[in-house]
């Protein structure tokens, strides 16, 4: 069977778990942001780059 779900949205999803989704969400409404934000901040220090 083919997947027929259609996404022509130029942006990406990312797909986490219930648990993960709510410490994000308690996350963002304690810093008032949204998840989306706080997904990012956190994911671009994770990602830094260490100059060594």
């Amino acid at each position: 069977m083919t997947n027929r779900q259609i996404d022509i949205k130029t942006t990406k999803q990312v797909r986490i778990d219930y648990g993960w989704h709510r410490l994000l969400k308690i996350r963002a409404v304690e810093d008032g942001k949204t998840i989306k934000e706080v997904l990012e901040e956190l994911l671009s220090k994770y990602l830094e780059v260490k100059n060594v």
